[in-house]
Order: C-alpha cells, then sequence, then structure tokens
C-alpha cells in the first residue's frame, strides 16, 4: 500500500528544468529538502512548487542516512493527482506511481549540527516520464523505500 513499511532517515532532492519564455532559456536547478532526522516508516511527503514559469521534473534523487547500506531497496515515487499531498496521505487513490527502481541508496552522513548538501552524492531514482507544471501549480510527492 501507499507510505507503508518503509525505513530510515531520507533526504530528498529533485532535478527541475525551467523554460523562460517561449521556452527559450532554459536552466537546472536542484532543489534540496531538509535532512529528516527520523524514521520515514509511511516514506517521504513533499511539494515542489513552480513559480513564475513552467517546470519540468525529470527525476527525483534521494539517500539514506539508515542502517539500510549497501541493501538493494525498492524505491518508489508517486505523485499526487491533485496538486500538494497535505490531506491526501493516506488516500491511495489520490496517487499515481511515476517511478520504481531496484537500487541501493547512497549512505548520506548527517550531523544535524552541521549539514553541508553541496557535497552529498544522492541516488537519482528515474521517473517514468517528466511531470510537467505550470507557472504557480503545486504538485505532491511521496519517496517511498521499501
Amino acid at each position: 500500500g501507499l507510505g507503508a513499511g518503509s525505513a530510515g532517515r531520507h533526504h530528498t532532492a529533485a532535478r527541475a528544468v525551467g523554460g523562460g519564455a517561449m521556452g527559450a532559456t532554459m536552466s537546472a536547478e536542484l532543489l534540496i529538502t531538509k535532512p529528516r532526522t527520523s524514521h520515514c516508516w509511511y516514506g517521504l511527503f513533499f511539494d515542489i512548487c513552480a513559480k513564475d514559469k513552467p517546470l519540468t521534473i525529470k527525476a527525483i534523487s534521494t539517500g539514506c542516512s539508515s542502517g539500510a547500506t549497501d541493501v538493494p531497496l525498492k524505491v518508489r515515487v508517486w505523485k499526487c493527482k491533485e496538486g500538494s499531498f497535505v490531506g491526501h496521505e493516506q488516500d491511495e487513490a489520490k496517487w499515481e506511481e511515476v517511478g520504481t527502481e531496484e537500487m541501493v541508496l547512497n549512505t548520506i552522513p548527517f550531523d544535524k549540527y552541521s549539514f553541508d548538501s553541496g557535497n552529498v552524492k544522492y541516488t537519482k531514482i528515474p521517473l517514468g516520464k517528466a511531470v510537467e507544471l505550470e507557472a504557480e501549480q503545486r504538485q505532491g510527492f511521496l519517496v517511498h523505500t521499501g
């Protein structure tokens, strides 16, 4: 089921590409969530919001700081069918799976007093197809390992 049975502390990053007017200007940006400091038993829910330009999400990268080092895990990415994840966390009908891969996640060293995301090597989870956001659109995601 959705968000059931995962363990470990996770850090997630999404690589997004946004287009300017008429798609003439393209740039890549790494969007990084704050590291979790406890177990993510039900997965990691988060929203990505496009600002004033459309946004294309081609992959989501994640890591692990649990005892799952060097252990292959089934990693799944879901997107909410109705925008934000808020209020939809327990309703499986509101979610669509957009990526799945059996993989070993890179271990992310985490010190809650000094975390430097610039030196972290995340593991990329490929999406079946890019997720397109319009300007000002909010999209909920769930990264789940099991």
